[in-house]
């Protein structure tokens, strides 16, 4: 019986991300049948698809106000404590140590609206800490013993996650001779001028070469950066991302591009998408914390950002290692990205979507990201020009 390139991978035991148990993480509640999503629906069909777009499509102007709160420079103020949005109540929280300055107050009058109501409030903000502070995680990585050469389907299939070709879109299944991961996003090298992939930084070493499912070269890794995970690929890419199901069938056609047109931080409270090339887009992720240290091979990498799926369905699992992190105000539209997929808690498990649990595979309602303008700065990279 014919098996697809990634059923025939994931045998071979390939993983792509994960945790290590003994997470200090705080106690969570039991998973929730009234919320955005309920249990019963996937996060990117349906009903489920609508309810997170249109609470994405709710919360982008509140994370343009929050855009502006800091490009005016009030998160350099000796008072700013953080930022968090809550979209269902179309509520901006801006925390603040002592009197808020009048200037402060006046950049706040004029930022509010109807569908931007902004709420100050005494203290540090929920969700936002100093590194020092964070918990530490690690990733595991397991060996995928020579499943990138030699494994062509010889059936024709349209270019989708597990094949795609050049130019090389974000959230398509890449693998080496050691391990399988996810494309994150298309880049531009700043210095070069030259179209570059990235990926997590725990996937490969430099040099090592990268292969989609059908095991066609995609190319190879030019530079590693330990302090933020990630790896930079010297391949043709492009600037969109796949947005879709996984099915077992890996023939694209439930897959669809998105167009990445800009990049932002993330902001506590906010709801956001994953891609990762064996899981699929699994949305509902809502943020619940920044500055989080995870450990990878010995190296902190601090600055990372923690999400969860609000009804404890799967975020990520193994194989989704540098998937793109984003968010769009529409089903088909264009999306902004926010960061690449560094890890999952082990320790928070659920079955899978995409390729099923079992095999070595695991899935995780917590995820952990690396903040897209960290991750850009670091490499040297920018978002190309939407359509170059």
């Amino acid at each position: 019986m014919k098996t697809s390139p990634l059923s025939r991978i994931l045998c071979a035991g390939a993983l792509g991300l994960g945790l290590l148990s003994g997470v200090v993480a705080p106690a969570h509640a039991a998973p929730r049948t009234d919320g955005p999503y309920g249990v019963a629906d996937h996060p990117v069909s349906g009903t489920a698809e609508t309810r997170a777009v249109a609470l994405m499509r709710r919360q982008k102007p509140l994370l343009d106000a929050a855009h502006q709160l800091r490009q005016k420079g009030i998160a350099a103020e000796a008072g700013f404590s953080g930022i968090t949005v809550d979209p269902e109540r179309s509520t901006l929280h801006l925390y603040w140590r002592g009197a808020l300055p009048k200037q402060v107050k006046r950049t706040v009058q004029s930022l509010s609206r109807p569908s931007v109501r902004i709420e100050v409030r005494k203290g540090p903000a929920p969700g936002s800490e100093r590194s020092g502070d964070a918990p530490k995680v690690s990733v595991a990585a397991g060996p995928a013993t020579g499943a990138a050469a030699g494994t062509t389907d010889p059936a024709p299939r349209p270019a989708g996650r597990v094949n795609d070709r050049w130019p090389v879109s974000g959230g398509a299944l890449i693998i080496t001779q050691s391990e399988t991961c996810t494309t994150g996003f298309g880049v531009v090298s700043v210095a070069r001028g030259h179209k570059q992939l990235l990926t997590a930084g725990h996937c490969g070493p430099v040099g090592s070469p990268w292969f989609n499912g059908d095991a066609e070269f995609i190319g190879n890794a030019g530079a590693r950066h330990p302090e933020v995970d990630a790896l930079v690929i010297d391949a043709n890419s492009s600037d969109k991302v796949w947005h879709g199901a996984v099915t077992e069938s890996l023939d694209g056609i439930d897959d669809k591009a998105r167009t990445v047109t800009e990049a932002r931080s993330p902001e506590v409270g906010q709801y956001l998408c994953t891609s990762g090339a064996v899981s699929g887009t699994r949305c509902g992720l809502r943020v619940t914390r920044t500055g989080v240290v995870v450990s990878i091979a010995g190296t902190d990498v601090p600055g990372q950002v923690e999400a969860e799926q609000v009804d404890h369905l799967d975020a990520a699992g193994n194989g989704d290692s540098g998937g793109p992190v984003y968010s769009g105000t529409t089903a088909t539209g264009p999306v902004t990205a926010h960061g690449m997929i560094t890890a999952y808690d082990r320790q928070q498990t659920v079955p899978c979507s995409g390729m099923p649990t079992g095999n070595g595979r695991n899935c995780s309602w917590r995820v952990y990201f690396t903040d897209i303008h960290v991750l850009l700065k670091a490499t040297g990279t920018r978002l190309p020009a939407p359509g170059a």
